[in-house]
C-alpha cells in the first residue's frame, strides 16, 4: 500500500510538473552577418527563446529551407514546444539587418589622357577595383564628379559606394591628368571639317568618309570621354567598319599625310 501511494505522489507531481508548460518568445530580435560573410542567416531557438519550461522538446516552424533567411528583412518564427500533455506555440518577429559597410576596393591610381575632350566623368568602370557587398547591388558616386584639364595634374578622387540599404563606404584614388587636346575646340564650337563627310550619320555597322584618301594617314576615333575607341588605315572604298563600336557620340580625328589634323562627330545607334 505504501509503494502504491507513492507511485500515485509521483505521478501527481510529474501532472502538475507537465501542465506548467511554458513556452516564451522574445517579442523582437534583430540579426546580422559580417560583410565577409555570405548574405544569409539561420534561425536558432536560442535566438527566440525567453525562458520556456517544462518542455521535454523545442522547435522551429519558419517556413523557410533549414530557418536560413537568404535577405535582408522581417521574418515571423514560431518557437513550439511540448511535453508528455501538452503542446504550445510561440511567435517572434526576426529583423534580418544588412548593418554592413560594402568593401571598398578602388584603383589607387590611375591616369587620365584627354585627346578630344575639355572633361571627363568618374565612372564605376574607372575607378572600382572589385568591389563588393554581399546583400546587394552597388552604386558609385566619385567627388569630383568631372575632371578637367585644368584640374591639377595630379588630383585625389574621392570614391563612395552605397548598398541597397543605406551603408556607405568611401575610398581614395589618386589620378593624373595628362592634357593632349592641343587646343581642341570649345564645347560651343562647330568641329565640322568641310574637308570631309561622314555618312549615314547616325550609323550602324558602317560609316563612309568621303575625303582625298591620298592625303589620310590614318583615322582615330574617341569616345566622349576622350578615350580611343578605334584607329583606322585608309581604305580604298572609303567605308569603315564601326560594328564593335557601343552606342554613343563619337569624335572622329583625320591625320593627314602633311601632318594636319580634321576633326567631325558621329553618332553610333
Amino acid at each position: 500500500m505504501k509503494n502504491f501511494l507513492v507511485a500515485i505522489f509521483f505521478i501527481a507531481l510529474n501532472s502538475t510538473v507537465y501542465s506548467q508548460l511554458s513556452i516564451k518568445c522574445k517579442d523582437s530580435i534583430t540579426v546580422s552577418v559580417s560583410p565577409w560573410e555570405p548574405c544569409q542567416y539561420q534561425v536558432k531557438v536560442a535566438d527566440i527563446d525567453n525562458g520556456s519550461a517544462n518542455y521535454d522538446t523545442l522547435w522551429l516552424s519558419s517556413g523557410l529551407p533549414n530557418h536560413i533567411m537568404k535577405s535582408p528583412g522581417s521574418y515571423y518564427v514560431k518557437l513550439k514546444g511540448m511535453n508528455s500533455i501538452d503542446a504550445n506555440y510561440c511567435i517572434s518577429k526576426v529583423i534580418f539587418a544588412d548593418t554592413s559597410k560594402p568593401v571598398v576596393i578602388v584603383k589607387q591610381a590611375i591616369v587620365l589622357t584627354f585627346h578630344t575632350t575639355d572633361s571627363i566623368k568618374m565612372t564605376k568602370g574607372l575607378a572600382d577595383n572589385g568591389s563588393y557587398d554581399q546583400c546587394s547591388e552597388l552604386t558609385f558616386a566619385c567627388s569630383p564628379a568631372y575632371l578637367t584639364i585644368t584640374d591639377p595634374s595630379s588630383i585625389n578622387v574621392i570614391v563612395s559606394v552605397s548598398d541597397a540599404y543605406g551603408n556607405t563606404n568611401t575610398g581614395t584614388m589618386e589620378v593624373t591628368i595628362v592634357d593632349k587636346t592641343s587646343g581642341i575646340p570649345n564645347k560651343t564650337e562647330n568641329i565640322e571639317d568641310d574637308r570631309f563627310t561622314i555618312t549615314p550619320n547616325p550609323a550602324d555597322d558602317f560609316i563612309q568618309i568621303k575625303a582625298d584618301n591620298n592625303s589620310i594617314d590614318r583615322l582615330v576615333i574617341y569616345a566622349a570621354n576622350g578615350q580611343e575607341a578605334l584607329t583606322l588605315k585608309p581604305a580604298i572604298d572609303q567605308t569603315y567598319n564601326i560594328n564593335n563600336l557601343q552606342s554613343g557620340h563619337y569624335i572622329l580625328m583625320i591625320h593627314r599625310t602633311d601632318g594636319s589634323v580634321g576633326k567631325t562627330q558621329f553618332i553610333k545607334k
